[in-house]
């Protein structure tokens, strides 16, 4: 339904290269688990490695370096909470490199 523009950002919270990142809304007839595993499937299929999150020693995300990283932000109004998928993206707003591409595709920028 809608595609923003590309946007470049250095890596936040770990030294690498520069990330592209951009938004995408679809109108799907999945359900919130059903999306989040067909995001997972592209990853894979684009050479991403499947593995834990890693934290550090006082409980912090450790964050790398990945060929690319599919975010479900929002689904519609609903709200999710469950171990494997938080919707609305629980650290959407603090990133620039979300809010912009998101704000774009929602016509609020």
């Amino acid at each position: 339904m809608a595609l923003s523009g590309l946007y470049e950002s250095g890596a936040e919270g770990f030294d690498g290269p520069d990330f592209i990142n951009a938004a995408v809304r679809y109108d799907l007839d999945m359900d919130p688990l059903q999306i989040l595993r067909a995001c997972k499937e592209v990853e894979a299929e684009m050479g991403r490695p499947q593995k834990g999150i890693e934290l550090d020693s006082e409980g912090r995300r450790i964050y790398h370096s990945r060929i690319i990283d599919i975010d479900v932000l929002l689904i519609g109004d609903e709200t999710v909470d469950t171990p494997e998928l938080k919707v609305p993206h629980p650290l959407m707003k603090e990133r620039d490199f979300v809010m912009v591409p998101l704000g774009e595709i929602l016509g609020i920028c």
